[in-house]
């Protein structure tokens, strides 16, 4: 007979990193601040924010997109990001539709 037992992984075992692609001190950057902290305490982990400003967002949210898939990178991104650049035919290093890097 065959007895197997699943198990749940218990998350977050380690830090959570937050991609912030503002610079810090703006309002999307102090509103995720607040936010990392609470998440903090409820998780009992690290939520750690990591600005990565420049060229209208498409930096941090390219880094994002090129992130492993483990559930540990997670990007904040607006509307500029991922409805306005793609239809301004924007070149840009992440398929906003899927949110993974560019073929």
């Amino acid at each position: 007979m065959f007895n197997a037992k699943a198990q749940a992984q218990n998350w977050p075992e380690r830090p959570i990193r937050l991609i912030v692609p503002m610079p810090v001190g703006f309002v999307l950057d102090i509103t995720w601040r607040k936010i990392a902290s609470e998440l903090t305490i409820a998780l009992g982990q690290a939520v750690i924010i990591e600005n990565r400003p420049g060229a209208t967002g498409r930096i941090g949210v390219a880094e994002g997109a090129r992130a492993a898939p483990d559930g540990y990178t997670f990007v904040v991104a607006d509307v500029a990001q991922m409805v306005a650049l793609p239809l301004t035919g924007a070149k840009l290093q992440y398929d906003a539709e899927r949110v993974s890097p560019a073929s």
